[in-house]
């Protein structure tokens, strides 16, 4: 086994747990912060007292932004390990989506700030902010290709791992497309508390990472369990979320 040749799952996994392992240090300084304000005395985020209430935001959303990552590297794992399993075809691109994995590493946290340009943030940082955002949708982008590639001219096998696989590439599409406009100042800036915020968000985390965590259980069920489940009420299972 080379580092050339691991599942793609693997890469993902990889890429999850450095941001997990560095990115949750972050919040756990914010919770210490908080204690100390409130027990020791300090001021941090009390503005009466001359703190900054906007620092909390910055370091709750310094963990919080790389923090979707942690949840959906593992799922783009999954799903380009399923199609191609499924597609009976090698991962396409392999080696970009590896890069595309260590890319989302290094960008997710330096993008938190997009989640503060209503909040009376620094005008200077928008741009700067604005533009890091638009960035990381290169890598993933490279992986929605990757995720077609792979499938393009395959012996597809429809069965219901598959199907939550494919499902995901039609819902993670809208997710990725809905994230550049909030990318964007003067968009962001006009959809903030709105339902179109919660569609983006909806689109990725339960039609992306959702729908994979029960692909991922029809996939290994029968490896893990020895056992076959009911591909009738697997397939049905599948429609009722997709289209509900």
């Amino acid at each position: 086994m080379t580092w050339g040749r691991l599942p793609i799952f693997v890469w993902s996994i990889l890429a999850a747990s450095i941001i997990s392992l560095t990115a949750t240090q972050v919040v756990a300084f914010g919770l210490l912060m908080v204690v100390l304000e409130r027990v020791g005395g300090m001021v941090f985020f009390n503005a009466a007292a001359g703190g900054k209430p906007i620092l909390y935001e910055h370091i709750f959303w310094f963990y919080s932004h790389p923090a979707v990552y942690i949840m959906i590297l593992p799922g783009l794992g999954i799903m380009l390990e399923t199609l191609s399993h499924f597609a009976r075809k090698p991962v396409f691109a392999y080696k970009l989506v590896v890069g595309a994995f260590m890319s989302i590493v290094v960008f997710s946290f330096v993008v938190w700030a997009h989640h503060l340009f209503t909040s009376g943030m620094e005008q200077f940082l928008h741009m700067p902010f604005m533009i890091i955002t638009e960035l990381i949708s290169i890598p993933t982008g490279i992986v929605f290709l990757s995720a077609l590639g792979t499938l393009w001219m395959g012996k597809l096998w429809l069965r219901t791992p598959m199907l939550f696989a494919m499902g995901v590439v039609f819902n993670f599409l809208i997710g990725g497309l809905t994230g550049i406009f909030l990318a964007d100042v003067a968009t962001d800036i006009n959809l903030q508390d709105t339902y179109f915020v919660v569609a983006h968000f909806h689109y990725t985390m339960m039609g992306g990472e959702v729908f994979l965590i029960f692909g991922a259980l029809y996939y290994w069920f029968p490896k893990v369990t020895g056992r076959m489940f009911n591909e009738a009420l697997g397939k049905l299972h599948f429609w009722w979320m997709f289209i509900a």
